[in-house]
């Protein structure tokens, strides 16, 4: 969604229409999404509802956006049978996130890592809870999050983490992340440094390996047994490691 900071020099129509134009050439609005109204986004930006319509035409014309009528506006789904080559900027981006993006498996395998068991999943315990929550949310759950994830659930992990594991700790010591990759973007971008060298299971969580790597680790993989992680090879292998995956 384009910002409501303006550039004085350029006509606001043209930012407009820039705007929209690279967030669809970068793949950030996709071909069949909907964009907003004219008259909405008009009234969220603060601008006249010409100067939308006008970038809005020009975009059409361009066949960048499509009219459906009541439908609304898209981006014209035929975007999506045209190949990236001229497009640097996805090529990068695409490129980038392709060693652990999450893929759509619609065959689940069985021990296929990363996948629970769907089918024993509470599907309607989940949805009649998920329901008397969302009755129940108070506006201060609407409002900025705080940036270590929502208290009282940080809470429940460190008294669970001190009943079953026996690990002391407080919910201050407790972040909530996105998952796996959260986490340890997190690690490296507060306790590591790009070029630190960490030990790492082998064989272990490719994904999690291949993110590392990205992140500008440096990885020694080192053999488990029963009992895990070869702590005495991980020292012989690499003893300045300032992390070990496990």
């Amino acid at each position: 969604m384009p910002t409501s900071s303006w550039q004085p020099d350029t006509p606001l129509y043209l930012q407009l229409y820039q705007r929209y134009r690279d967030a669809i050439t970068a793949g950030r609005l996709r071909p069949g999404e909907r964009v907003p109204s004219i008259r909405n986004l008009a009234s969220e930006l603060h601008v006249a509802r010409g100067t939308v319509e006008m970038a809005y035409q020009m975009l059409v014309s361009e066949g960048y956006l499509v009219t459906k009528g009541a439908a609304g506006t898209r981006v014209s789904p035929q975007l999506a049978t045209l190949p990236n080559a001229g497009n640097p900027l996805q090529q990068r981006r695409t490129s980038a996130a392709q060693p652990y993006q999450t893929r759509l498996v619609r065959n689940i395998l069985p021990f296929q890592p990363g996948v629970p068991a769907l089918d024993a999943f509470p599907r309607k315990i989940w949805s009649r809870l998920s329901g008397q929550t969302l009755r129940m949310i108070e506006s201060s759950m609407m409002n900025q999050p705080d940036p270590a994830g929502y208290a009282p659930l940080r809470e429940a992990i460190a008294t669970y983490l001190g009943i079953s594991r026996g690990i002391a700790c407080t919910q201050e010591q407790v972040f909530i992340t996105i998952g796996y990759q959260g986490a340890l973007e997190l690690l490296c971008r507060t306790v590591l440094r790009t070029g630190d060298r960490g030990w790492y299971e082998n064989p272990g969580y490719f994904p999690g390996r291949d993110f590392l790597e990205q992140m500008g680790m440096e990885l020694t993989p080192v053999p488990v047994d029963k009992e895990g992680l070869q702590v005495a090879t991980g020292e012989q292998l690499a003893p300045n490691a300032r992390f070990a995956v496990v």
